[in-house]
């Protein structure tokens, strides 16, 4: 149901509707890419969301831009750019034990996907960020992603402003 204009509803009932349809897609968009982005690391979901956290910290203070940014070659910050990252913040940031987030860390180091930079600093490498795993990766990604951004650019464009439109973790480059 995405077109909900023809519905005799309220401005706040077709809004409501409106959210759980792109709820609906977004958890489709989720459960299609979670084995994606689980496979190079054994289809372990939190190995993944643990590299993937890592990975993404170590730029987070380049992602300002929502858009490519030309020191990304090929869409990839090179290694001088990219800061270590620490089990805590990693901990923190995905709501994971400590503990938990320690032993994927470890484990990641170990099958060469990161490194420990410092006394407590790991980091993903842009050599890792450019595998062919991780271009196979995007290019799935950005498929699926360019089915559902057709799907939904209509509906969003129906939503009200401040219905979760801010676009705040959007454009992001690893």
């Amino acid at each position: 149901m995405t077109d909900t204009s023809a519905l005799s509803l309220t401005d706040d009932a077709r809004s409501a509707a409106l959210q759980k349809y792109v709820y609906g897609q977004a958890i489709d968009v989720l459960l299609t890419l979670v084995p994606v982005f689980s496979s190079p690391f054994g289809n372990d979901i939190t190995r993944a969301m643990v590299f993937f956290a890592a990975a993404r910290g170590s730029v987070g203070h380049l992602n300002h831009h929502n858009r490519v940014r030309p020191d990304a070659d090929g869409g990839v910050f090179p290694d001088a750019l990219r800061r270590p990252v620490s089990i805590l913040s990693l901990s923190d940031y995905l709501g994971l034990p400590y503990e938990t987030t320690r032993r994927h860390m470890h484990a990641l180091v170990a099958d060469g996907w990161c490194e420990r930079v410092g006394a407590r600093g790991f980091l993903v490498r842009s050599a890792t960020m450019q595998k062919p795993s991780m271009s196979d990766m995007a290019a799935t990604s950005s498929s699926v992603m360019a089915e559902y951004v057709t799907r939904l650019a209509p509906v969003i464009g129906d939503m009200p402003k401040g219905a979760g439109r801010d676009g705040s973790r959007a454009g992001r480059t690893v």
